[in-house]
């Protein structure tokens, strides 16, 4: 009987969990829908290419290029929440690259590395 209960919890709390993810944006676009502002961001968004490409041109975006049924467009922050409420639009995403500058090679390739370490001839 322990049993049975155990696995019958195991098999609901994972059951919830799937129905938990069914928004239309991702959390990521959902702060910048939020945030003040009408900065442009680049987007994927997955539906209907011909629809996608009107609401994205009514409300001052820029299509970009579709792939299948996804399409990467540039439109404002504000008009985030208008273009994901129509209904042929399945999902939206967008993600801020988050770039660091490496300057590995630039070390080798000045021989920096060398001066560094104190090896010899130092003139």
């Amino acid at each position: 009987m322990k049993h049975f209960s155990l696995s019958f919890v195991f098999a609901l709390l994972f059951s919830l969990s799937t129905f938990a993810q069914k928004s239309k944006i991702n959390f990521e676009l959902a702060q910048q829908a939020k945030s003040a502002g009408s900065s442009m961001i680049d987007v994927f968004i997955k539906g209907d290419i011909f629809t996608i490409k009107q609401l994205v041109e009514s409300n001052g975006g820029q299509f970009k290029y579709a792939s299948g049924n996804i399409v990467v467009a540039r439109i404002q922050s504000n008009s985030i929440s208008t273009i994901a409420s129509n209904t042929k639009v399945i999902r939206m995403e967008a993600y801020t690259p988050h770039l660091k500058i490496m300057g590995d090679t630039a070390l080798i390739q000045n021989n920096v590395v060398p001066v560094h370490a104190g090896t010899a001839p130092l003139t």
